[in-house]
């Protein structure tokens, strides 16, 4: 993350007598950039919050992807679900993870889907299994369909 003033990168910022030179990234949300293609990717945003001691962090987000009806992949994990800021990366999260869907007629079911990582990028394999074209959400939502800043999700993920 880097902050530009005036075309120029800030380094240090004083305040007073405090001097803050780089940013304390346990505890921080940081955007996570929202680099995946329309009507193929998750699309929104999506904020993390990274722990040290544990090497996880908890991801809230709006992001979702609007599947077609009957979907059912025979690839592999290719929908782009989450990238990670700039200096971090994922760890071994296993072969599935727990997604939303909103179902108009049933509400919200979760789905677990296959996964696979490459570096800061995490990609699923979600499915659809109704006559309706359906979202699929990162993060719980509520059964109208609605996010739900509550709601969350947890990677393991490092500092590079």
């Amino acid at each position: 993350m880097t902050l530009l003033v005036g075309g120029k990168e800030v380094t240090k910022i004083l305040i007073g007598t405090d001097e803050f030179s780089e940013l304390d990234y346990e505890g921080t949300w940081l955007e996570c950039p929202d680099e995946g293609v329309e009507g193929q990717d998750f699309k929104g945003q999506t904020l993390m919050k990274w722990d040290a001691a544990t090497n996880t962090a908890i991801f809230k987000s709006n992001a979702a992807v609007d599947l077609p009806s009957y979907y059912n992949p025979d690839s592999p994990a290719s929908r782009l679900a989450i990238t990670l800021p700039k200096g971090f990366r994922f760890l071994d999260n296993g072969t599935t993870a727990t997604f939303y869907g909103h179902y108009s007629m049933l509400g919200v079911a979760t789905q677990s889907a296959k996964i696979s990582v490459q570096d800061n990028k995490l990609y699923c394999q979600v499915t659809n299994n109704y006559q309706n074209s359906n979202p699929i959400f990162l993060c719980k939502i509520t059964s109208d369909g609605l996010i739900t800043f509550d709601s969350e999700t947890t990677f393991k993920v490092e500092k590079i």
